[in-house]
């Protein structure tokens, strides 16, 4: 059997792998690749900064020269990227994208470090920015030194309001041209907030996932995995109630001007406004046609004790609606 390459974005980092990088000059803003199921665990959970890709777009170049496949996560415009780079799409190249509001600069994450450092008076060996362990599928941070713990909403904290809030992103962020249905990966995954409201016997404490199916090789993996997961239809419309960039780039508040202007600064996080709000989660979608999609949720043997939902949307793709740059 061909074996399989995942080179996954910071955006699925396990919280072991969390604690090493924070320990490393809080250097967990970038691409890794794993090998196996054994380190899948890295890759998982959400982090909110921006990731450097390194060199995994030479990587997933020698990966598909050995001969193998690869699974290549990122943002749109990582996808976008790594398409450009490699002439275009390959038959052993798979590609998934995230639902992104934009991504905050890897200086104002390590300020934030340096600053619950302080707070907390040790060191950070442990930070997950979406824990389920209090509240499950939600937006509450956890962060642990050697002799203390701390939970928050993350969007009451110094470093999720902004996030939140969309006044950190990169500028680019603000004039995204993936911020909408024709997406460039073969599938795109995201949160279904508001399932509650939407498919209310389909919610989960652990949460629910939206997924896109965007092009033929898309439908293979999802396929795939099917037997793992349960599925439910849903409309597109309900996985966008709550997915504004979906539709549209964030909005660039007035403020975004002069976030960055004092991040040298000793005090930037607690003097220079550092505050936040929050949303609700999903699972996969699968395309099926313009108005259908579907939920899936995976059983806890599959996933190491945690029961996952997914919300598969499966969005027919009319001509032009799926782009490789």
């Amino acid at each position: 059997m061909t074996q399989t390459v995942e080179v996954a974005d910071i955006e699925k980092t396990h919280k072991n792998a969390i604690a090493e990088l924070v320990q490393t000059a809080c250097k967990f803003e970038s691409h890794i690749e794993i090998e196996s199921n054994a380190e899948r665990e890295k890759i998982q959970s959400s982090k909110y900064v921006q990731s450097d890709p390194n060199d995994s777009y030479s990587k997933v170049k020698q990966r598909l020269a050995e001969g193998k496949k690869v699974l290549y996560t990122g943002t749109p415009c990582q996808i976008a990227g790594l398409y450009a780079f490699l002439g275009g799409d390959k038959p052993n190249l798979y590609t998934v994208d995230l639902i992104c509001h934009g991504v905050p600069s890897p200086k104002f994450l390590k300020k934030y470090i340096e600053y619950q450092n302080k707070q907390t008076d040790g060191r950070v060996i442990y930070f997950n920015f979406r824990s389920k362990d209090k509240r499950g599928w939600g937006t509450q941070y956890l962060l642990k030194t050697k002799t203390k713990t701390k939970t928050k909403t993350l969007s009451l904290d110094r470093y999720g309001k902004h996030f939140m809030d969309g006044d950190c992103y990169r500028e680019s962020c603000y004039q995204c041209a993936y911020a909408n249905t024709s997406r460039v990966g073969d599938i795109t995954v995201g949160d279904f907030w508001g399932i509650a409201k939407s498919h209310p016997e389909f919610n989960s404490p652990k949460g629910v996932s939206s997924v896109f199916v965007n092009t033929e090789k898309g439908q293979e993996l999802f396929e795939k995995m099917k037997p793992f997961a349960e599925i439910e239809q849903a409309t597109l419309k309900e996985a966008m109630v709550k997915q504004h960039n979906l539709v549209q780039p964030s909005n660039r508040p007035e403020n975004r001007s002069n976030f960055y202007k004092e991040i040298d600064e000793p005090d930037f996080v607690s003097e220079g406004g550092i505050t936040a709000q929050s949303p609700d989660k999903g699972y996969f979608a699968k395309q099926i046609d313009s108005k259908n999609q579907i939920a899936l949720r995976f059983t806890e043997e599959e996933f190491m004790g945690e029961p996952i939902r997914v919300l598969h949307i499966l969005q027919r793709m009319e001509a032009g609606g799926h782009r490789r740059c």
